[in-house]
C-alpha cells in the first residue's frame, strides 16, 4: 500500500501544468502488483488485489493485528523477558481459534536512544476481551522490571 501510495504521489507531481511529465522508477521488483498498478494508475485494481491479499493473510481490515513492543537498556534481559512473554501469549492464544503469535524478533529499528527494542505480533480475529487479556498478561509479566511496554492495535506501521 505504501509503495502504491508513494509512486502515485510522485507521479502525480511530475505532470503538473501545461507540460507533461516523465516518471522513471528504479526497482528490484518491477513486476510487483503495487508497482505495475501504480504505473497504470489502476486504483480499483490495486484495491481489489490488496484486499485479496489481506483476506488471505488475515490482515486489517480482514483481520486484526496487535503489536507488542518491549524496550529496555539491557539487551540480554530484554530478550529473556520477551521470550517469556511470548510463551505466555502462546499459552493464552491456544484457547482461541485462528490466532497466531509471531515472534519475538528485533524491531525494524532495534535500538533508539540507548533502548533495545523487541516485538511480538499477534494476528487473527482479535476480540476486545482477548486484547485486554494480552495487555494484562504483558504488564504483569514485566511488573517491577526496567522494561517499557507499548501495545498498538492494528498499527499503521510495524516498527
Amino acid at each position: 500500500e505504501k509503495t502504491f501510495q508513494l509512486i502515485t504521489q510522485v507521479s502525480g507531481r511530475a505532470g503538473r501544468g501545461d507540460e507533461g511529465g516523465l516518471v522513471v522508477l528504479q526497482t528490484y521488483q518491477p513486476e510487483a502488483y503495487p508497482v505495475t498498478m501504480a504505473a497504470r494508475a489502476d486504483y480499483l485494481g490495486f484495491f481489489e488485489q490488496e484486499m485479496m491479499v489481506r483476506q488471505a493473510m488475515a490482515y486489517p481490515p480482514r483481520g486484526d493485528l496487535l503489536a507488542i513492543v518491549l524496550s529496555g537498556t539491557q539487551e540480554a534481559e530484554l530478550i529473556k523477558n520477551i521470550q517469556f512473554v511470548a510463551q505466555l501469549l502462546r499459552e493464552l492464544s491456544s484457547r482461541y481459534a485462528n490466532i497466531t503469535v509471531m515472534g519475538p524478533s528485533a524491531c525494524l529499528i532495534s535500538r533508539i536512544k540507548g533502548y533495545f527494542r523487541q516485538q511480538i505480533i499477534i494476528k487473527g480475529q482479535l476480540t476486545q476481551d482477548f486484547a485486554m487479556a494480552c495487555k494484562d498478561l504483558v504488564y504483569e509479566a514485566v511488573r517491577g522490571k526496567d522494561i517499557r511496554v507499548s501495545l498498538d492495535a492494528n498499527p499503521m506501521n510495524l516498527v
